[in-house]
């Protein structure tokens, strides 16, 4: 009586929890689509969209869109005994983001967990676009300029290509806040970021260095002349 409450309770633990939990069995070492789900808890049915009864003994490539790498990878966790981590793994064509867990076991078995991540992922990238871009008008900021200088310029050391790089400010800026206020200094920046952003080619960048001040990296520039026709052309 004791072995079977300890056993249910470490079914309704696992039925609980919001884990996509599973055991796949690889039939055939030499075919990575033969892995098929010997056991799997209701969170593993919802992520394929099925009932549980359902995913019992089917293929993982009919339950789920894996690639083909994908499911050599899994295939090696049996085949060789090696342990495989995915920390964001793309599933379907929702947006979710998973992390993936799979573990060796006996008789050519995975054990595999499948936590959904999609929001610490979008947290994570929200947090680096912060880190990198200007929260005023959008554009990169100094920080993501360096990188995409050092870049270019390494770019440009390996095959000649040309870099140029164009500073700007905006003259009388200050008398456009001591005026009308901050309020219309920051819509007058965010007006500019635009008008600059449209009349730039997509391999360039343009960035806020801070204030009034501005930064546009040209990217595979012909010379100096053609650098100083953007400039006008932005003036």
């Amino acid at each position: 009586w004791e072995a079977e409450s300890s056993a249910r309770s470490d079914v309704d633990f696992i039925d609980g929890i919001p884990i996509a939990l599973a055991i796949l069995r690889l039939d055939d070492a030499e075919d990575p689509a033969s892995l098929r789900v010997v056991v799997g808890n209701p969170a593993s049915a919802a992520l394929v969209g099925r009932p549980p009864e359902e995913v019992v003994d089917r293929r993982l490539a009919d339950l789920l869109p894996s690639s083909e790498p994908m499911l050599d990878r899994l295939a090696d966790v049996a085949r060789l005994g090696i342990a495989l981590e995915r920390p964001s793994l793309a599933l379907g064509e929702d947006g979710t983001v998973h992390a993936l867990r799979a573990m060796p076991l006996p008789d050519h078995c995975i054990g595999i967990a499948l936590e959904d991540v999609t929001k610490r992922a979008r947290l994570a990238e929200s947090l680096r676009h912060q880190a990198l871009h200007d929260h005023l008008t959008g554009l990169p900021n100094r920080a993501h300029l360096n990188q995409r200088l050092a870049a270019a310029l390494d770019r440009a050391g390996h095959d000649g290509s040309r870099t140029g790089l164009l500073l700007m400010d905006l003259n009388q800026f200050k008398d456009v806040n001591d005026s009308l206020g901050h309020e219309y200094g920051d819509r007058l920046l965010i007006e500019l970021a635009r008008r600059l952003s449209r009349g730039m080619r997509n391999c360039d960048t343009i960035a806020r260095l801070g204030g009034d001040e501005f930064a546009i990296l040209l990217t595979e520039v012909r010379d100096e002349n053609a650098a100083l026709g953007i400039a006008d052309r932005l003036v």
